[in-house]
């Protein structure tokens, strides 16, 4: 799936994180998943390495560095590269979701209560962007 690219997860707690792995287990999606607990490391790693993942899931409420922060300094190193960024968060506030697809992330996904519900939602956003056409790209 996603031409077998890097998934990035910035994701401090880990019982959600723990959600995420086995949602992708059950989805048998075989991309290495590269876990982030802040924003600040998940730079340092774009930065130092010079890898970008085929596609991201940023929370917004993270310690050191929320996501709206860390979207105004990954767009300022990616910003002529694409790949999707998608938000999970517990908010479903109208201003979050605003000034989130301001500095341009491509979904918006609230944590789900049920374990089926977010593996559904997860598998419906990776299928998306495994069909959709994307530029072509090259790591920085």
């Amino acid at each position: 799936m996603l031409n077998n690219g890097n998934i990035f997860l910035i994701e401090d707690d880990i019982i959600d994180v723990m959600v995420f792995e086995k949602a992708l287990k059950k989805l048998s999606i075989t991309n290495k998943l590269t876990i982030f607990h802040n924003g600040i490391d998940c730079l340092n790693y774009i930065k130092i390495n010079s890898i970008l993942p085929e596609i991201m899931f940023v929370d917004l409420n993270t310690p050191k560095m929320n996501g709206i922060e860390f979207l105004i300094e990954m767009n300022k190193i990616t910003f002529d590269t694409f790949f999707p960024v998608i938000i999970i968060s517990t908010s479903d506030d109208n201003n979050d979701i605003n000034n989130a697809y301001k500095n341009h992330i491509n979904g918006y996904i609230t944590k789900s209560i049920s374990f089926e519900e977010f593996t559904s939602t997860l598998s419906t956003v990776l299928n998306y962007w495994e069909t959709v056409k994307l530029p072509l790209r090259s790591n920085l």
